[in-house]
């Protein structure tokens, strides 16, 4: 009986630690591969033809003042958004992060409006993702 008790309480232990190994693992955020920045004004009016520059950072990669591209219209860019406001489909930038499946990463972004007046920055990493996540993780909407 005591020998029955040993091996249903080493399973047990199993399942709990690779349960616990797993919840971990899938919690942890890959890198986005698009990250979709919203420049803004002090009044929320978009901000068109502005400078915006990232820094990206991983274990296997590094760039420095990656452009960012303007998107005309965002509406014709992702279908089935609804984004408030004036113009809502203007002031969108486009970032191809070069990241594949990274666990760890920081990217770091700074916009400025054509006469410098607005400056605006924003850090995403691993922890802090304070962006809305679209297809399936793929885009990120901040």
């Amino acid at each position: 009986m005591n020998k029955k008790y040993r091996i249903i309480t080493l399973i047990f232990i199993l399942i709990i630690s690779t349960s616990l190994f797993y919840f971990i693992e899938t919690s942890k955020r890959n890198a986005p591969e698009v990250v979709l920045f919203r420049v803004l004004d002090n009044d929320k009016i978009p901000i068109v033809d502005a400078d915006c520059k990232a820094d990206i950072s991983s274990n296997k990669l590094l760039i420095e003042d990656k452009s960012l591209k303007e998107i005309e219209n965002i509406y014709e860019y992702i279908q089935g958004i609804h984004v408030e406001g004036k113009d809502s489909q203007k002031g969108f930038y486009e970032l191809e992060t070069e990241l594949k499946d990274e666990k760890e990463f920081e990217i770091r972004i700074v916009c400025s409006s054509p006469d410098n007046k607005h400056i605006g920055y924003t850090i995403l990493n691993n922890t802090n993702i304070p962006c809305e996540i679209k297809e399936s993780g793929r885009i990120l909407i901040c």
